[in-house]
């Protein structure tokens, strides 16, 4: 099997994540960026390698983002962090519409499609004040631990107002506010308001549609989760990831980044099948074939189809699958030339029959080989299958002289030990 990794080199913390071909994650690692920013990219990568239980070698991509994306030299491709949040967020939470990433350095509102794709965005342009740097120059002021501080202003019955706009100004104010005596979790609750107030209005500007969906580390904060929850007024996603989202949308673009170079652009309808498509090929089987649905076997094939990086597709009307196909590439096997192409699988929906769905699978299976350099491909039809056999001349096949035997092995004798 190979792998894809998604590195974020963030001003503050570097993040890597590693998917297997059906997208889960087998690895993932942070580490602290500090200032040399391809070692800790470095260091990522090899911590979630170790994870994972890989090697370089196994990876067959690597996509870069964040603040340091240009500082990764063994990148295959450097993608945006807004496009990497937005992919990732769709991800974790499919119902969501807008993305909220609050990082160390920059805060984005992100309206996004049903497929991830980015449709407006809004960023802070104020400094750090509309960051997470503003929560961690606050914790350092306070002596309050970073990983606390949420907790912390969720006590609070008086919040302190904090007004300035600046992150300098604001941290005066901070120390100002300790040297009158306030309350440390009063003063924690008001950075969290003015943090909360300068971010809805990004939320405002982009035009925010629910679900929400949080991501960055200020997302472990639980006091600004519960804040913006309440001035919002909407539910906010979280996920536990939310602080690998760069990275897992890095990995995420990454894998489609790779299908296209080895597919090619794949026709409309046609996607790549995965484990989680074996109970709907398992019902078309069924039906063409007229034996019991077998959705185990199919999920077995998927798994080792994906494994191998063998080609995979199939063919989807309004969501729904109603075709597939599947191939692989086999070396000097019964005496033909090396690197052949054969066709395993093909079936459609009876209800979706005669619509060109077949010839357009097919196809792309074909254009597989090619890319792949493979020049004759082969299929095996049982005589009584003729309707499929007629379809696969109307797409040039032409029988060859390859004969096929068959033997029955007889049950093995049970030993009879009887006296």
């Amino acid at each position: 099997m190979r792998y894809v990794a998604g590195i974020d080199v963030g001003s503050r913390t570097t993040k890597c994540v590693i998917l297997d071909a059906d997208g889960r994650i087998v690895g993932q690692a942070l580490e602290t960026t500090g200032a040399f920013l391809t070692q800790a990219a470095e260091r990522a990568l090899a911590a979630a390698l170790q994870a994972a239980g890989l090697i370089r070698a196994d990876l067959a991509y690597i996509a870069s983002t964040g603040w340091g994306r240009y500082q990764v030299p063994f990148r295959d491709v450097q993608i945006t962090d807004i496009t990497c949040h937005a992919r990732a967020a769709v991800h974790l939470f499919p119902n969501t519409r807008t993305v909220l990433d609050i990082g160390a350095q920059n805060t984005r509102a992100i309206r996004v499609e049903p497929n991830g794709r980015v449709r407006a965005f809004r960023m802070n342009n104020r400094c750090a004040a509309g960051a997470g740097r503003f929560l961690e120059r606050t914790a350092a002021a306070l002596e309050v631990p970073l990983e606390e501080m949420g907790a912390w202003a969720l006590r609070s019955q008086h919040p302190e107002r904090i007004s300035s706009i600046c992150a300098v100004l604001a941290e005066s104010e901070v120390i100002n506010l300790v040297s009158h005596e306030a309350r440390i979790e009063d003063i924690l609750a008001g950075v969290h308001q003015a943090l909360v107030e300068r971010i809805a209005s990004l939320v405002r500007q982009v035009g925010a549609e629910p679900e929400l969906t949080l991501t960055g580390g200020v997302a472990q904060n639980v006091g600004m989760v519960h804040m913006l929850r309440q001035y919002l007024g909407m539910e906010v996603n979280v996920s536990p990831l939310a602080i690998y989202a760069g990275a897992l949308g890095a990995a995420l673009l990454g894998w489609s980044r790779v299908r296209r170079l080895r597919w090619g652009t794949l026709p409309a309808g046609v996607r790549p099948l995965t484990v989680q498509d074996a109970g709907r090929i398992a019902e078309i089987d069924a039906v063409l074939t007229g034996t019991p649905a077998d959705p185990d076997r199919w999920a077995q094939k998927l798994r080792a189809y994906t494994e191998w990086g063998e080609p995979a597709l199939g063919y989807e009307v309004d969501g729904r699958l109603v075709g597939y196909v599947l191939g692989f590439i086999r070396g000097r096997e019964f005496g033909l030339p090396d690197r052949s192409g054969w066709v395993e699988f093909i079936g459609v929906d009876p209800g979706y029959q005669h619509r060109g769905v077949g010839r357009v699978l097919l196809e792309a299976v074909l254009t597989y080989f090619r890319n792949a350099g493979v020049q004759e491909v082969y299929t095996l039809i049982p005589e009584a299958w003729r309707d499929l056999g007629a379809f696969f001349r109307t797409m040039a096949f032409r029988p060859v002289s390859l004969e096929c035997l068959r033997l029955e092995l007889a049950e093995p004798q049970t030993p009879d030990h009887r006296p």
